[in-house]
């Protein structure tokens, strides 16, 4: 017996980490994320049921301030790696020299990063408070998914996005809840490591528990999806076109008339394809419009020979009294068969130093310092956009650009106007060929889970796509081609328990685990026998 307390005291004697081996150890969890995120599709998705073994290894018994700037270390690691991307958007659309644009990435994912090492905080702060590290570390991780800001939205549960049998608690708890279930794999093989380092046995109530949610959340995925599949038999079918004309950033100027007749023959074979509704994407086709006369130049020049109902974008300038008080709306109109606008939709949640910059309207100089920037007014109208088919009249909510990774956002749409279709219209050209267009895609397919609704995105670089009902790319492009999609859809809606309750419960869990670092208790929780 000797010798093997021996063992053990000396593989306890290594917690906590020195400073470099947490920082070593921390980079593993970078990696973890990368993996299971960016290669996905190859089965590396499976390293999200251990990302977090070495983020909690890596803290463990450290200090709340030594956890935050390991925390904040592994953090802006994993945003370089997701979101280098951030480095050829400011080289290619601002007059930055590399060095300057180099500096502005790193410090957009340091602020990112700050998600983590307030995680990493909110870890050991539970703990000194006495709570057991797995409630502490789901607390934590609740608090800093739901609340923390960021200016490029991400969800860890986004690891799934290749599983849909994984992603229909989406439906439940939006993807919190999908990550949730990752976490509880995490806590049962961290609960075996943390038994060795305690010197004691392991709680296989805690591992049962943490199994327990795993085999449930599988279980509903697998009763969901066949039940999801079954209901679209019954529903009215609609065959859909959607158009990647793939026009480069400055052609949209340069070569605008080339830019439309293109959309309009790839519409023309389209329609040839018998499709009831073409979708294009994010205000690309059509040159700025004057918001007074748009519709009827829309209406007698561009769209009284298309003869399809159609979903375009299109920016819409409302005049002033000078230049500086036009006000610029990113808009998406539908036309009907005749060519009619029936719609319009302006687009509410506009991005950070892409649509606008912040105190822009203050110091106008910044928008001189940054040309390419946009100069948007939000939108505020939550209507959906109507579409007559087969004497029917269907509701449609249409979600701009990177509205479709806002849950909270695009619930709050949905909510509002029931409608039977999803329709995102987007333009990721900004990121070039990078890994940023799949990203947004993957976080983008989770809106067709929470909402029970097929999803038409509509890019004009790509990744063009239709997820159904249950998760699944049913149809998609190739980034950087021309091409256009054909796929049959289902208007389809249900009302779903995401839908009624948005992030509600994920707003009490915060404000209680918040309260528990406040609260300093007496004595320990119970642990699992």
């Amino acid at each position: 017996m000797a010798p093997n307390c021996s063992e053990a005291n000396r593989f306890t004697s290594f917690f906590p980490l020195p400073p470099l081996y947490a920082l070593g150890t921390i980079l593993f969890y970078v990696l973890f994320h990368w993996l299971a995120f960016v290669w996905a599709k190859l089965g590396f998705w499976l390293f999200a049921a251990v990302a977090f073994v070495p983020f909690w290894l890596a803290i463990y018994r450290q200090s709340t301030r030594s956890a935050f700037w390991i925390g904040l270390w592994g953090g802006t690691v994993v945003n370089i790696a997701g979101f280098y991307w951030i480095f050829h958007c400011l080289r290619e659309f601002t007059p930055f020299p590399p060095f300057l644009c180099a500096v502005l990435m790193v410090i957009v994912c340091v602020f990112q990063g700050g998600r983590h090492a307030v995680m990493a905080w909110f870890c050991q702060r539970l703990q000194e408070q006495k709570y057991a590290p797995a409630l502490a570390w789901m607390g934590a991780f609740v608090i800093t998914e739901q609340c923390y800001p960021l200016l490029f939205p991400y969800y860890f549960g986004a690891v799934t996005h290749t599983q849909p049998i994984l992603m229909q608690t989406a439906e439940l708890g939006g993807p919190i809840l999908v990550g949730c279930v990752l976490v509880f794999v995490n806590i049962g093989i961290a609960e075996c490591f943390l038994s060795l380092v305690d010197k004691r046995s392991p709680s296989f109530c805690l591992i049962g528990a943490c199994s327990a949610v795993v085999v449930a959340a599988l279980g509903f995925g697998w009763a969901r999806i066949h039940t999801i599949e079954r209901k679209l038999q019954d529903a009215e079918p609609l065959q859909v076109g959607l158009v990647q004309a793939n026009v480069g950033f400055f052609e949209r100027h340069t070569e605008a008339n080339e830019n439309l007749q293109r959309h309009q023959r790839m519409t023309e074979q389209l329609r040839e394809e018998k499709v009831d509704l073409v979708v294009w994407s994010e205000a690309w086709a059509i040159p700025p419009l004057v918001e007074s006369g748009a519709f009827s130049l829309l209406e007698r020049y561009i769209f009284l020979d298309i003869h399809v109902p159609l979903i375009f974008g299109v920016v819409l300038v409302r005049k002033g009294a000078s230049r500086d008080d036009a006000q610029w709306f990113n808009s998406v109109l539908i036309a009907d068969q005749q060519g009619i606008i029936r719609g319009r939709y302006d687009k509410q949640k506009l991005l950070m130093f892409g649509e606008y910059i912040p105190f822009g309207d203050l110091f106008p100089v910044l928008y001189q310092w940054s040309p390419n920037t946009d100069r948007f007014t939000p939108g505020i109208s939550q209507e959906p956009l109507l579409l007559e088919t087969h004497g029917k009249t269907h509701a449609i909510t249409p979600l701009l650009c990177y509205e479709d990774i806002v849950p909270s956002f695009a619930n709050r749409l949905v909510r509002h106007a029931h409608p039977e279709l999803l329709v995102n219209l987007t333009n990721d050209i900004w990121f070039g060929n990078t890994v940023a267009p799949w990203e947004h895609l993957a976080l983008a397919q989770f809106r067709s889970v929470e909402h029970r609704r097929y999803l038409l995105r509509g890019t004009n670089s790509g990744i063009t796509s239709v997820v159904d009902p249950v998760g699944r790319l049913i149809a998609f492009s190739q980034p950087f081609e021309p091409n256009s999609i054909k796929a049959t859809v289902h208007w389809f809606s249900m009302s779903t328990l995401y839908e009624r309750l948005g992030d509600v419960p994920w707003y009490m869990i915060s404000v209680l685990t918040l309260a528990a670092v406040l609260w300093k208790r007496r004595g320990p929780l119970p642990r699992f026998p």
